[in-house]
Order: structure tokens, then C-alpha cells, then sequence
């Protein structure tokens, strides 16, 4: 190996050693993600409980589920944060009914 590739190469790893020592990092973060869809889940279910008059997610009728998977899946923005909220009530709806 020529000295001056080897030298390159040197230099190459210890600048990427330096730039992984300054990146920015978030410790736990999907702590913090697991948080915020639990909040989201419960505002949406509170919500659509409320709408509807109901007290649990099994109360909600076909009928009251497909309003509810109609505005997540055609008026909702797809890229809302809300959207994870709306696909897990409507899974609780359905698990509940094939149980």
C-alpha cells in the first residue's frame, strides 16, 4: 500500500470518528414515541367515545366504525399524527368483534 493512501485512509476513519462523536443523538427516543401515540390513541378515543355517546370502543356499531375509518382513510391528512390513533381503535373495534 502506497503511504499516501494509507495515510488517506487514516484520516478518512478518524474523521468519521470525530463527525459519530458530535452527531446528534437522542437517548430512549422511542420512549418518548411510545408516549406520544399513547396520548394520541387516548385523545382520539376520547373523542370518538364522545361523539358517539358511548363508554367503550365494543359499544360503537359497524356502521359508527366505517364513519370512523371513512374520515381517517379519505378526509384526514395520511401523514397526520393522528393517524395511528384512528388505526388502533379501529383494531380494538375488530379484535373485539372476532373475539
Amino acid at each position: 500500500m502506497e503511504p499516501a493512501v494509507g495515510l488517506t485512509k487514516t484520516l478518512i476513519d478518524y474523521l468519521i470518528k470525530e463527525h459519530d462523536k458530535m452527531a446528534f443523538e437522542w437517548p430512549k427516543i422511542h420512549k418518548y414515541e411510545e408516549n406520544f401515540e399513547n396520548e394520541i390513541r387516548d385523545i382520539v378515543k376520547e373523542q370518538v367515545l364522545s361523539y358517539y355517546g358511548k363508554d367503550v370502543v365494543a359499544d360503537l356499531t359497524s356502521e359508527q366504525i366505517e364513519e370512523i375509518r371513512d374520515f381517517s382513510e379519505n378526509r384526514l391528512n395520511p401523514y397526520s399524527v393522528l393517524v395511528v390513533g384512528f388505526s388502533e381503535l379501529i383494531a380494538e373495534w375488530e379484535d373485539q368483534e372476532y373475539n
